[in-house]
């Protein structure tokens, strides 16, 4: 009743509900069918969905999400025929599902076992797929009493992992079909800095200035960092990107400033040429535009790490930008630990440090150079997953890639 993201979770599969039917009722088609979670396994998902959409166009493609923020952000994408909520899993839904869609293939996307659905597709000898996947001892399947889960695992074609450990922990439990692809993230991450073009309106903003980028941010980062943000505003312009775009919490980031050194994007071009060189800050207060903005960046502060989870470090890294991020949420994501290790990131415990994490940088532009270079490096290094998960395909499926 107050929970607007549970309401959209049960009341668009009831409105879906009819359409399954009204779609796949005796098609014609041949389906490929993707499931992802939610958004962010989508943008994991997202370069093999758009490598396969090109190289198999006489397939169609079936998008399924679980969680209203996924389907929602992207039930018009451009690459999916289908873009649908995956209903909730029973033997029945799955032997309805599976008699309509009659998919070739289906791939599911790191974090997602449904054990319904996997036994169905697995006792008609469909080829499931489960890609980008990352494992770890704490998970169920590595637990004395986790025979349940480990089940599960038995019914995929194969498995595609981020990492050697993963890989190892599945043989401990004797599964066979493992192979370490990387992470489909970097391929994505790359494809955008490789084509990413500034903005005129932005680089004006910009001009020769140094700019750090403040993205995803959630309110608790901003209570760390509010303070170094005022203590930087001397030597470097923000663009700050909220996590949420919530008009409390831009009034909050705004209330920062002097009144006329901070501007909305939705707003920037009022402010005229000359004005927006004396602005200091850019409140983004729109989604899906950060990832092409860290193309201005010096430095990136990424937030989640002091509240559920670290997000996106990929982005600025792809582009030469270091990193830095909260010091509570980030030991699971693997390319925080690594850049870390390498100096291409530093993460802040409290008020202050990022003030000094971005002076050193500032004043010292060979070390600066230095950790851009490690990230630039480390995403080029890691490129590679989205061919290794496509030729995997391309085995399992009757036609071979188009030449």
């Amino acid at each position: 009743m107050f929970n607007s993201k549970a309401t959209e979770f049960l009341e668009g599969r009831k409105r879906q509900a009819h359409l399954w039917e009204e779609i796949f009722t005796n098609h014609p088609y041949r389906v490929v069918w993707f499931h992802c979670a939610s958004l962010g396994e989508f943008e994991q998902g997202r370069p093999v969905i758009e490598a396969f959409r090109n190289a198999y166009p006489q397939h169609k493609v079936l998008l399924t999400f679980f969680s209203p923020s996924g389907y929602q952000t992207r039930k018009d994408y451009e690459y999916a025929d289908w873009v649908l909520y995956l209903p909730l899993d029973s033997p029945w839904q799955a032997r309805r599902l599976i008699n309509l869609v009659r998919p070739e293939m289906v791939l599911f996307v790191k974090y997602e076992f449904w054990y319904y659905y996997l036994s169905e597709l697995n006792r008609r000898n469909i080829p499931v797929l489960l890609f980008a996947a990352i494992f770890r001892p704490s998970h169920l399947f590595f637990k004395p009493y986790g025979g349940f889960y480990r089940q599960m695992l038995q019914f995929f074609s194969e498995i595609h992992v981020q990492d050697k450990a993963s890989q190892e922990l599945l043989q401990s439990i004797n599964l066979k079909n493992v192979t370490v692809s990387g992470d489909t993230r970097i391929d994505r991450v790359a494809q955008i800095a490789s084509t990413a073009t500034p903005e005129s309106i932005t680089t004006r903003f910009a001009c020769e200035d140094k700019v750090v980028i403040m993205g995803s941010l959630w309110p608790d980062d901003w209570a760390v960092i509010s303070k170094d943000v005022q203590q930087l505003m001397t030597c470097c312009k923000f663009i700050i990107a909220p996590h949420e775009i919530s008009e409390n919490f831009l009034q909050k980031i705004e209330e920062t400033f002097e009144q006329g050194s901070i501007v909305r994007y939705s707003t920037l071009l009022q402010v005229g040429v000359e004005g927006i060189q004396r602005v200091r800050a850019l409140l983004i207060d729109n989604v899906g535009l950060l990832s092409r903005l860290y193309v201005y960046g010096t430095v990136a502060y990424v937030g989640g790490g002091f509240k559920d989870g670290l997000h996106n470090i990929l982005e600025p890294a792809a582009f030469g930008v270091p990193v830095v991020f909260g010091n509570r949420k980030y030991r699971l994501f693997r390319e925080a630990n690594d850049l870390l290790a390498q100096g291409g990131a530093h993460t802040i415990a409290r008020t202050g440090d990022l003030t000094a994490i971005i002076r050193k940088w500032l004043a010292d532009a060979n070390a600066l150079q230095q950790a851009s270079n490690i990230c630039k490096t480390y995403v080029k290094r890691n490129t590679g997953a989205t061919q290794k998960v496509l030729t995997s395909i391309q085995s399992y499926l009757v036609y071979p890639l188009q030449s």
